[in-house]
């Protein structure tokens, strides 16, 4: 299945192939064309074996000025984007498993852009596209840019060791050149702190200890670390308990997406915004999502406090699971969740990013329960939260006996 929400998505060679990309380039180019926007391109790729195909096919079919960045993070191809005010696209199929890859076109706007229309089937040799090649150049100079710009936003005040765990992600390069632009950092196999990214580096997850942070752990850390944060942005499947620990802070609810979160930047003028998947924008200091930059806060905050302290004292009763939309499709999990619930609970509906059956007992609201069909996957996403222990174990019994069912 081809997915078409924030950017274009499919299995590589069926549905995504070098004839796919070089129709798309040529659509880009008129849609430049149309916006009245220069005919030049940043192009981009994650290290996924297609990538280097379908980047040649794109340049082919834009047939303008193109400037090859390499194999970086998504975050830097943004940042990129905005600072020379030029169009570009990302070869990634961001989280997806390594069999997929597909197309992400941003224009300096902040904007993206995802053709709709009808798609070419593959040509023979357009598909194995074994005639099609692309130079890479270093992409180093510009990495080590990229981090001397975080720098100006960050401080580090005691060492910190730091391990990076996710072997096939582009974020590696970056990583490994960090304590060259800070030296208080030190890449260590035995460091306490753990961070993971996906493909092309536009999530990041932190551990502790072992132990992976909770988004709303992190965004916690975040906020604690930067007081210039003032209007957050968070999509539903995060917790809004932030809210009672930084009750000074505005928290604004923003459907799923990239593209969801942008629109609110400009409209809300959101200082930082952060996903459950791991997406942080710091749009104070790029105006774009940077995840690298969230976790260096989050680092530098830690190390002059103890994060076990910290987190014990701004507790989280929530759960998250997945199931697969192959079982079971969102309107009978409302369906029969809300029968299930309605037994213990006041239970009402709103329909925001999902849905969402919010509860009370005895008039107070105690817990939630909210679900949302992935745009890129067929999943269907749950977030349970409960305002209490007590609820929580009550509420989570109830749900798992429903799962389980389902599973």
């Amino acid at each position: 299945m081809i997915y078409r929400v924030n950017d274009i998505r499919g299995e590589y060679p069926r549905e995504i192939n070098a004839t796919t990309a070089e129709f798309l380039g040529h659509q880009y180019a008129l849609h430049l064309r149309r916006q009245k926007l220069p005919p030049r391109l940043l192009l981009a790729l994650d290290n996924r074996p297609s990538s280097r195909i379908l980047a040649a096919a794109f340049r082919n079919g834009f047939n303008g000025k193109t400037s090859v960045l390499g194999v970086i993070p998504t975050p830097i191809f943004y940042h990129e984007v905005l600072r020379r005010k030029t169009a570009g696209v990302m070869i990634t199929a961001s989280h997806l498993r390594r069999g997929s890859n597909g197309f992400k076109c941003f224009l300096p706007t902040g904007e993206t852009w995802v053709y709709h229309g009808q798609l070419p089937r593959a040509k023979g040799a357009a598909q194995r596209a074994t005639n099609v090649s692309i130079e890479l150049p270093d992409p180093t100079p510009l990495l080590l840019a990229y981090l001397r710009q975080l720098r100006r936003y960050v401080r580090f005040t005691r060492p910190v060791r730091l391990r990076f765990a996710s072997s096939t992600s582009v974020q590696g390069a970056l990583i490994q050149l960090l304590p060259r632009v800070f030296p208080q950092i030190r890449l260590s196999a035995t460091a306490n702190y753990v961070l993971h990214s996906d493909s092309d580096g536009d999530r990041i997850e932190l551990a502790w200890r072992g132990r992976r942070l909770l988004p709303e752990q992190l965004l916690a850390l975040l906020l604690a670390a930067e007081p210039r944060y003032r209007r957050i942005g968070i999509n539903p499947l995060i917790s809004t308990r932030n809210a009672s620990y930084f009750p000074d802070r505005t928290f604004i609810r923003i459907p799923t997406g990239h593209r969801f979160f942008k629109e609110a930047y400009r409209r809300y003028r959101l200082d930082l915004a952060l996903e459950y998947s791991g997406h942080i924008y710091c749009f104070r200091e790029l105006g774009t999502e940077a995840p690298l930059l969230g976790a260096l806060k989050t680092l530098a905050f830690a190390g002059q406090h103890n994060p076990d302290t910290f987190i014990a004292e701004r507790p989280f009763h929530l759960w998250r699971f997945d199931l697969s939309l192959k079982q079971i499709s969102l309107a009978r999990a409302t369906a029969e969740l809300r029968q299930q619930l309605n037994r213990s609970y006041s239970v009402t509906m709103e329909t925001f990013d999902g849905v969402e059956l919010q509860l009370r007992s005895n008039g107070a609201p105690v817990g939630r329960v909210h679900l949302r069909a992935s745009n890129h996957e067929t999943t269907l996403r749950f977030l349970v939260e409960a305002t209490d222990r007590t609820h929580f174990r009550k509420l989570k019994r109830i749900v798992s006996v429903w799962r389980k069912k389902n599973s």
